[in-house]
């Protein structure tokens, strides 16, 4: 009888402890616009020219790291060095080249930034490993297109835009919005 129980009890535990194969062990704090920008220490449009791996020092290890070379077309906010006649940004995000090819993100909820596309960053400040993220992860990076009925530039992120505009006086819901209205929002937001 005792060696049931605490089989059963054996059973129950590795149920209840073991995380299903869903599951993740992140945890992304919803934020929207106006955090996002307060948050971010450069704010930029630009167009993905390549992706590259690279590999940052950290704790003693070495971590994968993608290196995107950005061309920059707008900028919001932060200092931007140009390259000739051109601004060209330099992001070091964690990640590697298979996963980025295989688009699995090394965290769930980390932007894979394509070639040839267009975005709006909200980028978070370097660490001292050199690695950023957008602030609120995919939150803070917009991919810009044109939409094929309107055809108006639009601006979706990663989280379909949910949340971006709360308790803002922007009306929108989830779904791409267009891009002025972000870039407006974001203008009004820096005080310009």
């Amino acid at each position: 009888m005792t060696r049931r129980i605490m089989s059963l009890a054996a059973w129950t535990v590795c149920c209840v402890l073991l995380p299903s194969p869903h599951s993740h062990a992140t945890t992304v704090l919803e934020l929207n616009l106006v955090q996002m920008t307060d948050r971010a220490e450069k704010i930029f449009r630009g167009t993905v020219l390549s992706v590259d791996e690279s590999r940052v020092e950290a704790g003693g290890g070495e971590l994968p790291a993608l290196i995107y070379r950005i061309q920059v077309d707008e900028t919001f906010k932060g200092e931007f060095a140009a390259t000739g006649v051109k601004h060209i940004v330099e992001l070091k995000v964690l990640g590697s080249l298979k996963q980025y090819h295989s688009n699995k993100p090394i965290i769930p909820d980390f932007p894979l930034l394509r070639i040839d596309s267009d975005y709006l960053l909200l980028m978070g400040a370097a660490g001292a490993t050199g690695l950023s993220a957008p602030a609120g992860l995919s939150q803070g990076a917009f991919l810009i297109y044109v939409d094929a009925v309107s055809k108006d530039e639009v601006a979706v992120n990663g989280n379909d835009n949910a949340n971006v505009f709360k308790g803002m006086n922007v009306r929108s819901g989830p779904g791409p919005v267009s891009y002025q209205v972000l870039s407006d929002a974001i203008h009004a937001q820096l005080g310009y």
